[in-house]
């Protein structure tokens, strides 16, 4: 080890220490020691995401939704999924139709589907993601109000929707918002986040393009939520 550390020292590296230490760490259940870090996420006294070995009170007034973290992005860690559940709350306003772009874990889908009655689509091109969402579709006890496919927005085609929910990259946004204003109905919104708090201008002159208004943004870290309407 010594001859590795002096020859990254010559090859300019700074190296400090420039001794080794071996401590012996007894063995563990790390598993357990990692479930312990996952904490349960309130989203604005609302909804409440949990994984699966966490109990809570049957007597809880929350929306329940239990996904087990695979990945910290669709499981209400990652400040985008947060900003689309807060907004969901505030403008669900009981649609009838709603379509979920990109569902990944299909945590909007649930959420959506505990919160109204609507009729809900989702979708996603990644095939494990749609295989994940449909597991927790079923764990979550709504599969039988989500319309769950794999593919993309274009395969849609003769139906209207009174919300739609796209937690993706902005320039994909962008590059759908033609397809997105047709599927929305008049007065229709839709819920947006993915967009970096330094990409709202280049977002909120396309909107005005397609004739999409902004209705509320927020924001969370270095990141945006969107609501605009269809006029």
């Amino acid at each position: 080890m010594q001859t590795y550390l002096q020859q990254l020292a010559e090859l300019q590296f700074e190296v400090q220490p420039d001794e080794v230490k071996i401590q012996i760490i007894e063995d563990q259940d790390w598993n357990a020691q990692w479930k312990q870090t996952i904490q349960p996420i309130d989203i604005d006294g609302k909804i409440l995401i949990k994984p699966s070995w966490v109990e809570i009170s049957p007597n809880s007034d929350l929306k329940v939704i239990e996904i087990d973290p695979q990945m910290a992005f669709g499981t209400g860690v990652h400040e985008t999924t947060q900003l689309m559940l807060k907004l969901l709350i505030k403008h669900i306003d009981s649609p009838q139709k709603v379509l979920d772009m990109g569902t990944g874990t299909g945590i909007l889908a649930i959420a959506t589907a505990l919160l109204s009655h609507a009729k809900i689509t989702a979708f996603d091109i990644d095939p494990l993601a749609t295989t994940t969402a449909a597991q927790n579709f079923n764990i979550n006890h709504v599969e039988s109000r989500i319309n769950l496919f794999c593919g993309r927005i274009d395969a849609i085609k003769n139906i209207q929707f009174d919300l739609i929910l796209a937690n993706i990259n902005r320039s994909i946004i962008i590059f759908k918002l033609a397809l997105i204003q047709n599927l929305l109905k008049n007065d229709g919104l839709a819920i947006f986040s993915g967009i970096l708090i330094e990409e709202r201008h280049i977002l909120k002159n396309s909107l005005n393009h397609y004739g999409l208004i902004l209705v509320e943004e927020v924001q969370q870290g270095e990141w945006l939520g969107l609501v605009v309407r269809k006029i």
